[in-house]
């Protein structure tokens, strides 16, 4: 927020913020693509041939700081909305919100999607976190993974590949970010950069076990 913000100035003026885009107009920001890495993760469940698409997510805190009580829209969310849109397979009671982005979420919204009585071939779950607990609540009702149910993740996380079936997930460059970060912040210490940059990280995907084509119904 705004008194964050000035804590920091008082102690340089050269900043550059991560994940986060508080005052774009005089702070060089780092940004992920995440509608990049849902279209990639989206795309590539509909060329396996799934068009019942669930998404599990949660509230997130918008990347402006500047009001950290009031939620805002996952661009995640958004993403999946157009894409399903587009491909005229969206279907609103496939989508399921929690308050945070958590296993315990996770675990509570799988349990609404499959007390729903819907049967999504594929669910796209807004990060790895969530996604564990949608993979514990699954195995606890015996439902397999892919064989019943596609599920991606989002951010790639170390341990993913270690989870049963290794999680198919969004993943994001670290090291191109903190690569990406040290040089913009070298340009605005030397001056180099005239004007504040936003810049967003491109996503790739990091397809494992916990995704196949969609059993014939």
């Amino acid at each position: 927020d705004k008194e964050g913000v000035s804590v920091l100035e008082k102690i340089s003026k050269n900043i550059v913020f991560i994940d986060s885009s508080p005052m774009a107009d005089r702070f060089d920001s780092i940004l992920v693509n995440t509608e990049l890495g849902t279209l990639l993760a989206l795309e590539y469940l509909y060329g396996l041939g799934h068009r019942s698409i669930a998404f599990l997510g949660g509230t997130v805190i918008s990347d402006n700081g500047m009001n950290r009580n009031l939620p805002c829209d996952d661009n995640r969310k958004s993403a999946y909305i157009q894409f399903m849109k587009s491909h005229g397979i969206y279907n609103e009671t496939l989508v399921f919100e929690g308050e945070k982005l958590s296993f315990q979420e996770g675990t509570q919204q799988c349990a609404k999607m499959l007390g729903s009585g819907l049967k999504p071939t594929a669910a796209f779950v807004a990060n790895d976190t969530m996604a564990t607990g949608v993979m514990a609540k699954l195995a606890e009702q015996h439902i397999r993974i892919p064989e019943d149910i596609s599920i991606v993740g989002f951010n790639d996380l170390p341990s993913s590949k270690f989870l049963t079936p290794p999680l198919t997930s969004v993943k994001i460059n670290i090291e191109y970010i903190a690569s990406c970060t040290v040089e913009t912040l070298k340009n605005r210490i030397s001056g180099a950069s005239l004007f504040p940059l936003k810049i967003y990280v491109p996503t790739s995907l990091s397809v494992r076990e916990s995704t196949a084509r969609p059993k014939e119904q």
